[in-house]
């Protein structure tokens, strides 16, 4: 073995990418880039290691640089094993989220999450229709180096922000994760409008990021529980509703976490695309649809390798269309093969740039039949994707147990 190879020797193989990443960069406050493949990392001009990545993006090697001294390898080995490998204590981390209606009681997931309601204190909507703010709190392993610290807690956010997005109604969504400025109007001074430019965000005079454990929930009744078929076909929101959940929720998270590593990066890719759909809906319906069918490729098996008929030598296997109308069928058996097609034909036609939804190009483009029309297709193309996102976390024998029955 080659004696500069240390990926091994330090434990660093067994770490998250990420959070390795991070660890060098706070012991030798200096990184370089010089190639797609690897990372240098070193306080002089000489790298004290190379971290050397593979196909799939993760490190295959870490490597010694003639600056990197005994000590250095203790020292890494120390910091791998205390602040990335060892579990850290369990910390209660806090967040604001936003629903399409107000939130008045409370849901806890073992020890694991939990939504309760903002303090009476803190800014609501003055109306129905709105992005109507509710706090998250979750728990997560916490580690004493604070940068990694910090990517724990802000990948468990993105996580579950992004299964509540697609497990939740309506329009589930969190802060964005960078800073964003916007123009506002001013409160109306003596007749006359005005505006500003500030920065987005939200919060309240005494608000808590964090604490040691859950908030207590005595104030608050359980979120009401609806049967997943009516919680999942219902649409808009009426005067007085609250935020419910469907029966279904925490057998839907006890899934997610029974997910094996392959199968678990794929629906949260699946998730990530539906929730990507949802915040497109208004600036872009095309982009939305496209989104929407990412979120099912993202389920679906890869294809296997050609096909070729013993007579002729052509090629027989199903192409793209024929194998998302089946993988859809599979989850969602009752909507018609015709509809299935067309969904996945528009969607060709968009990313090739071959076709924009009417809504895109006329103001107004709900009007008409063409933008009616299409208006209901990507409606309906959100539920069926929803469908078979959940569906998929709920089949009882893995899908990747039948991939080549579904590819042939």
């Amino acid at each position: 073995m080659d004696d500069n190879e240390i990926l091994t020797a330090v434990n660093a193989h067994l770490a998250d990418s990420a959070e390795l990443e991070q660890l060098l960069l706070s012991y030798f406050h200096r990184a370089n880039q010089p190639a797609n493949d690897l990372v240098l990392f070193g306080k002089g001009e000489t790298p004290a290691v190379t971290l050397r990545y593979g196909s799939n993006g993760r490190p295959v090697s870490l490597e010694a640089g003639q600056t990197l001294r005994p000590e250095d390898r203790t020292e890494l080995r120390r910091m791998i094993d205390e602040e990335l490998l060892s579990p850290g204590p369990i910390q209660v981390a806090r967040a604001v989220m936003f629903a399409g209606m107000p939130t008045a009681g409370f849901f806890r997931f073992a020890d694991e999450i939990q939504i309760i309601p903002v303090p009476p204190e803190a800014p609501r909507p003055d109306f129905a229709v709105g992005e109507h703010p509710f706090l998250l709190e979750f728990a997560f392993p916490s580690s004493p180096n604070a940068t990694v610290n910090g990517l724990r807690r802000g990948k468990r956010q993105r996580e579950i922000s992004l299964l509540l997005g697609l497990l939740l109604a309506p329009n589930i969504h969190g802060e964005p994760p960078s800073v964003k400025f916007h123009w506002v109007l001013d409160p109306i001074v003596d007749g006359e409008m005005g505006s500003s430019y500030r920065q987005g965000g939200y919060s309240w005079k005494g608000a808590q990021p964090a604490g040691e454990s859950f908030a207590d929930t005595e104030p608050y009744p359980p979120l009401k529980e609806v049967d997943p078929m009516t919680y999942y076909s219902r649409s808009g929101v009426g005067p007085g509703d609250t935020l419910e959940i469907p029966s279904s929720l925490a057998n839907s998270l006890e899934h997610v976490g029974s997910l094996d590593p392959d199968d678990r990066e794929r629906f949260f890719r699946a998730a990530y695309w539906y929730n990507q759909a949802i915040a497109m809906w208004i600036a872009s319906r095309s982009i939305a649809f496209e989104a929407f069918v990412c979120a099912v490729e993202a389920l679906m098996p890869q294809a296997q390798g050609q096909k070729a008929c013993p007579e002729c030598g052509r090629d027989r296997s199903h192409g793209p269309t024929r194998r998302f109308s089946d993988f859809v069928d599979r989850y969602v058996p009752e909507l018609p093969k015709k509809d299935r097609t067309r969904f996945y034909s528009s969607r060709s036609a968009i990313s090739h740039g071959g076709k924009l939804l009417h809504a895109d190009q006329v103001a107004l483009g709900m009007m008409g039949p063409q933008g009616i029309g299409e208006f209901n297709d990507i409606r309906s193309l959100g539920t069926i994707v929803r469908a078979v996102l959940i569906n998929w976390l709920h089949e009882p024998k893995r899908q990747s147990e039948s991939a080549s029955e579904i590819a042939e």
